[in-house]
């Protein structure tokens, strides 16, 4: 986000290459604490956006077309609400931290909103765009990526699952396919790859269904960063410098159109400002679908121990050849 605001820096950062060399020397010049900026308001932003999706879902689930205009209904409500979070959210995320005096409260992301919007801290929003007209900028944003999200998450989710079942073949057991016990165990074995993509083929299509969303939206969401920030004399990361010094945003954007206008004139051709900072964006959901291949990998190995070492298959054939052992010994001893 410090990348999507400094509108006069010469660095775009538009690979995920660029992007880890700029966090690996900011990391070194100002200690790991830089990674961790905004940590705790995102953490209530997110665990608040969560709960009132949930609770939207129950009333009014997407995916009933009678109930789709309801559901859009709650979620601009609630997106209304948690605009003003956002926006003192995305303060505290690009604030530097050797400009940091005071100490910032939880409390601060649900009291600060709403005193720019009753005007008791304006001397100090002098040149900021009225809090009101940012949140009617806000709303089809938010509103649409969660309909572009859910969008995308269908049609994902079909193909994914498609193309699972092409490759799931039906299983026949019978007597002349399987001649052994171990045949079986087999057989179980190689359907736990299969058990386990199904398992996280939510997960994953989720993560790629935000990640395109959020992407597709990218510059829409450039605009309204540098709008929100606008007038609240923020300090941020020299970009520039390597992180080494601090730069202020100075922008005086008169609105939407005025700050798409500037972009295309100022900064570089084909409106390369708008994907400013895109590279941090694609390294970010990378390592959650590394993280999550990763895990389920994991996950697949444990099973396949797991089956091997306790399944009842395995236990009923020692059973088998243990009485195959006992057989004639006992047969012996009744000859005898």
């Amino acid at each position: 986000r410090q990348a999507q605001l400094q509108s006069e820096s010469s660095r775009d950062y538009l690979t995920p290459l660029s992007a880890i060399r700029m966090i690996y020397t900011m990391k070194y010049q100002q200690g790991s604490g830089v990674l961790w900026k905004g940590c705790f308001s995102s953490l209530i932003l997110t665990a608040t956006e969560t709960i009132s999706n949930n609770f939207i879902d129950e009333i009014a689930p997407l995916d009933n077309p009678l109930l789709r205009i309801k559901h859009i209904l709650l979620k601009a409500i609630s997106s209304f609400l948690l605009i003003p979070m956002y926006s003192v959210h995305l303060l505290r995320s690009v604030q530097s931290d050797l400009t940091i005096v005071n100490h910032w409260s939880p409390l601060t992301i649900f009291i600060e909103p709403f005193q720019r919007i009753l005007g008791i801290k304006t001397g100090f929003y002098a040149r900021a765009l009225p809090l009101w007209y940012l949140i009617s900028l806000s709303l089809p944003y938010f509103v649409g990526r969660h309909a572009l999200q859910y969008f995308l998450n269908c049609r994902i989710l079909k193909v994914r699952e498609e193309t699972i079942l092409s490759k799931d073949q039906p299983m026949n057991i019978n007597k002349n396919q399987f001649e052994t016990v171990d045949d079986i165990e087999c057989q179980l074995i190689d359907t736990i790859p299969n058990l386990v993509d199904r398992s996280f083929l939510r997960i994953e299509t989720n993560i790629l269904s935000v990640f395109l969303s959020n992407f597709l939206l990218y510059p829409y969401e450039t605009v309204l960063n540098r709008l929100f920030v606008q007038g609240t004399r923020t300090i941020v990361d020299d970009l520039d410098k390597a992180g080494v010094g601090c730069t202020a945003i100075n922008t005086r954007y008169l609105g939407l159109f005025d700050c798409c206008r500037t972009i295309f004139e100022t900064e570089g051709r084909w409106g390369r400002g708008f994907f400013k900072g895109i590279g941090f964006l694609i390294l970010k959901f990378g390592l959650i679908y590394a993280s999550a291949q990763c895990l389920k990998l994991l996950i697949e190995r444990l099973a396949i121990i797991y089956t091997q070492n306790t399944s009842e298959l395995s236990k009923f054939h020692h059973y088998v050849i243990s009485k195959q052992q006992q057989e004639p010994q006992d047969f012996a001893s009744e000859t005898s």
